[in-house]
């Protein structure tokens, strides 16, 4: 066993010490001399899914390198990097609409955890001139642009220093999935929202049919990025332990199922991820038109990605 990994012997959800194998998986999106396996287990008290062992969480960052696809945005698409980029506009604008159904208006006081390029708050800022604050363990998201209008901090949303029953809405857009200690930062969340705040999670669904179809090769482990992975019920019992009410739970999200399973594929066939992905782009459209009919039906059938909305009571 490598010094980086770090072994669990409970579950970092109910501490449970009793679990069971479920996937062995191989490094994802990373380079191809380096892979390695790893192995998720899944708790036989809660069912929750983890890695474990897992990487050393100040190890980590070799994998968010290069070969880190989110990270390379447009320009990883050579001449089609535009019409990407507007992807990333209409993501935007997809939680951008969550929020103001939720009532995000000019009073607003909204913290992003893990906010990375954070294009979302500045167009929700823009929309209902609400308060907002983003954190990330890394400024990378936001060197080249300062996002007028957003307040953004550097570091472990647990050292900051955030005051209590402050803010309306919590959002972790494809955040929890890589935290180290989930009860912990749910409990915070209770503790920084005021009574009746509300926070909107997104993560992807270790129980859709996806993963069940692409099985070790299902780009929702993200190996090892990742390093727990919910189904609603997981979730929800999350959120409920801490005394959250659940609002809501949706069967997809604002992040397409199809793009989810297409990593997955191309994982399968092994591809270059640091290499330019412009001769993929054609016949990645080619897929989607071809899956359509599947996809189509991710708000009815699970196919990748879930959204739960959930409340401080209050």
């Amino acid at each position: 066993m490598p010094k980086t990994m770090e072994i669990l012997d409970s579950c970092p959800i109910c501490l449970t010490t009793s679990f069971s194998h479920f996937m062995t998986t191989k490094t994802m999106m990373h380079d191809a001399t380096q892979k390695q396996d790893f192995s998720f287990v899944e708790c036989d008290e809660c069912s929750v899914v983890f890695l474990n062992p897992r990487v050393e969480g100040d190890l980590l960052g070799p994998y968010y390198r290069s070969f880190y696809l989110p990270y390379r945005g447009g320009e990883a698409w050579g001449k089609y990097g535009k019409i990407v980029d507007k992807d990333e506009v209409l993501l935007d604008k997809k939680r951008v609409n969550i929020c103001l159904k939720l009532g995000v208006n000019e009073e607003t006081k909204i913290l992003d955890i893990g906010c990375g390029k954070p294009s979302f708050l500045k167009k929700l800022v823009d929309k209902t001139n609400c308060k907002a604050w983003g954190s990330d363990f890394s400024i990378e998201g936001w060197k080249k642009n300062p996002y007028r209008g957003v307040e953004l901090l550097e570091g472990d949303v647990h050292d900051l220093d955030l005051p209590q029953e402050h803010y309306d809405l919590i959002t972790m857009w494809h955040y929890l999935e890589h935290d180290y200690h989930p009860t912990k930062t749910i409990q915070l969340a209770y503790k920084l929202l005021k009574p009746g705040g509300k926070i909107i999670i997104e993560v992807p669904n270790v129980d859709s049919y996806t993963r069940k179809w692409q099985r070790e090769y299902w780009q929702g482990w993200h190996t090892p990025r990742h390093t727990v992975l919910y189904s609603p019920k997981t979730l929800g019992r999350l959120l409920t332990d801490q005394d959250f009410e659940l609002v809501k739970q949706h069967k997809h999200g604002t992040i397409d199922g199809f793009t989810l399973w297409w990593m997955g594929e191309m994982e399968k066939k092994q591809l270059d991820w640091s290499a330019s992905l412009e001769k993929e782009f054609l016949p990645f459209v080619l897929k989607k038109i071809a899956t359509y009919p599947l996809f189509a039906l991710q708000r009815l059938i699970p196919l990748g990605i879930q959204l739960t909305v959930a409340q401080k009571p209050g």
